[in-house]
This record gives structure tokens, sequence and C-alpha cells, in this order.
């Protein structure tokens, strides 16, 4: 039986999340349909491609295409003024999204005209990989302000991204060509008394997608299953591997208990563990002790398939939470190896 607890909460809302290297489902559920206003992005100015410039050429004839007539900061004036996202940061190489902004305009080569003739490539990249570009062509009357032009270019490319669903995260795998783990994981819709909740995209495809198992009757118990690529060259030691990934759960266990003033307890300490014939990996249990709390258990087991950590973490107790991954071990298929990970594997050293 699971004991209905209220340090098993506390597990849940702080030490768990270091434990079980999880989040709960609501903080990451918007890397899978995020809005644009849970993101932080950086903006830059770039030269136009040969394709822009053509299209600029050919739209104003024998005239003059000029480059930057609306200037990066304004862009980024325009960018920033209307709350789209959650911070617009210029020329910063910190953030994850960067907006790559190129321009080149000219008059039109209508001689009954005064407009201007715009063409503008906004070019979307995720950590320095491009997932996205799109050119968008605009005509003003001489009279309209600059910062009155890159709000309309920008309007234009803001409403796309919306409706093409740019800043998910089954955007980003998918432009990325990381796993495809929505058609090709395969993890049970239940287990014993145990039913899945929900399973998620994290906003990282570094970080993979989470399960999320939820109890009929004690709320306090939960069960994640992690799947992520491993972010080293698989010929490395296999153990090692897995040891480095409960290493890392330790380490932020530690550091959350140090701030609730508890006592950590490696029980049973990281050792090898034999869910069944055919799959082996490693086991880290966890209690924690406090004057003011009841013990708190969390048990972690990680597992290697293709190129993936496969991550059990539980809330309970090892002798509880064998069994369960045993059988979860067991019934769980990853995607293989994807072709961002063959891409970007040679570089991890």
């Amino acid at each position: 039986m699971f004991k209905r607890v209220s340090a098993l909460r506390a597990l849940q809302q702080g030490l768990g999340c270091a434990l079980m290297c999880s989040v709960c489902l609501c903080a990451f559920a918007q890397g899978q349909t995020s809005p644009s206003g849970n993101v932080d992005i950086s903006v830059f100015s770039t030269y136009p491609s040969d394709q822009v410039l053509a299209r600029c050429k050919q739209a104003v004839a024998a005239k003059e295409c000029i480059q930057d007539s609306i200037a990066p900061e304004v862009f980024v004036k325009a960018l920033s003024s209307r709350g789209w996202f959650n911070r617009v940061a210029a020329f910063s190489d910190a953030l994850d999204y960067e907006l790559l902004i190129a321009h080149t305009s000219g008059p039109s080569s209508s001689e009954d005209t005064i407009e201007a003739l715009h063409f503008t490539e906004v070019t979307l990249l995720w950590r320095g990989m491009e997932i996205d570009s799109r050119i968008i062509e605009n005509a003003f009357p001489q009279d309209v302000n600059n910062l009155e032009k890159a709000v309309t270019v920008l309007t234009d490319w803001f409403h796309y991204s919306q409706h093409s669903a740019l800043f998910t995260a089954a955007f980003l795998y998918s432009s990325l060509s990381a796993s495809n783990y929505v058609d090709e994981l395969v993890v049970p819709s239940t287990l014993g008394d145990f039913a899945r909740l929900d399973t998620q995209l994290y906003p990282d495809p570094f970080k993979g997608v989470i399960t999320r198992y939820t109890h009929r009757e004690f709320e306090e118990a939960l069960v994640d299953v992690t799947v992520y690529p491993i972010l080293a060259p698989l010929e490395h030691d296999k153990d090692q591997i897995l040891i480095k990934q409960l290493k890392a759960d330790w380490e932020k266990a530690e550091a959350v208990a140090e701030h609730q003033a508890l006592t950590l307890y490696k029980q049973p300490a990281a050792a090898r563990y034999q869910a069944n014939s055919e799959h082996a990996g490693w086991r880290l249990g966890i209690k924690a002790e406090s004057a003011t709390q009841d013990t708190i258990y969390a048990t972690t087991y990680v597992f290697q398939q293709h190129d993936k950590i496969v991550k059990i973490a539980t809330t309970f107790p090892s002798t509880q939470s064998d069994p369960i991954a045993n059988a979860l071990i067991a019934q769980i298929a990853v995607p293989e190896e994807s072709s961002l990970m063959m891409q970007v594997r040679p570089l991890i050293k």
C-alpha cells in the first residue's frame, strides 16, 4: 500500500522534481502548444539572401534596391512593442530562439505610384539551427514612417508564425528531424493501479519526452517515464553513461534538500539493476528526512534503448517500485536514433 502523507506532496512540489528529474506536467506543457508569450527571443540583422535580392531587383526594374532602409534597431523596437514574446533581446547569443531579419527595398517600377516596395526575410533559428524562413513583401506609401512599416511587416510574420505553430515543441522536433516520439514511442496506457495521465514533449529535443502515471487511489503516488537521447558518443561505456544520469539527479536533489533543510540518504545506493533477462540498467533510491516532515522516498531507474536513456522515477521506496519498473521497461519501445542526433553526436566529445 502507498502511504498517503503530506510529505509526498512536498516531494512532488520540491524535492521530487530533482529526485525524479521531472516537473509537474503543467510546467512544461507550454512547450508542446506554447503561445509565443512564453518564449524569449533574440533579434539579429543579417544580409538578404540572393533570393530576396533577386525579387527586389525584379520588382523595381532598373531602380536601385537599398538594404536596411528600415534600420535593424527599428525592427527590434517594433517587435518589443507588440508584447508577443516574453522577452525580446537585441543581438544576444544567450537565448535558444533567434530571429534573423534581412531587409531590402526600392521604389516601385510603376510610374503612377509613389509606393515603396519592401522585401523582408525573417529566419527563425533554435540554438543556431534554422527551423523556418519566410520572405514577406509589402508596399508602403512614402509618408508611412519606418516604425509603422516594421510593425506591419512583423505582424504579417507573427500571424504566420502562430498559424504554423512555429514555437511549439512539435514543430521544433519536426523541423530539426528529432525523434518522432508522438508516433514512435510505445508506453502502456495502464499499469496495475496506475494510469497514464499524459505524454508530453519537452521544449528541447535533447530533453525528449515525459509520460506521467498516477495512481487511481493515492494521488501522491507518481511514476514518470522520461526518454531522451544520450548526449555522448554511443561507444562510451554504457554503465558510465547510466551512472552519469543518476549522479546528475543526486546533485540536483542535494541542492533542493539543502534549501529545505532535509537530510539525504542513498537507499539503496546506485547499483546495477536487472529488471528482466533483456533489460539491465542502474537504480538509485533516495530517502530524505527532517525533524518536521515525514520521511520522503524516491527511486530512479535508468536503462538504455537504442541511443536513448529511459528513466523511470517513482515517489516511493524501491520495495514498492521495483515491480512497477520491471513491468514498465518490458513494455516501453523508443524511436531509433534520429537524423538530428546522427549529425550532432559526432560533434560531442
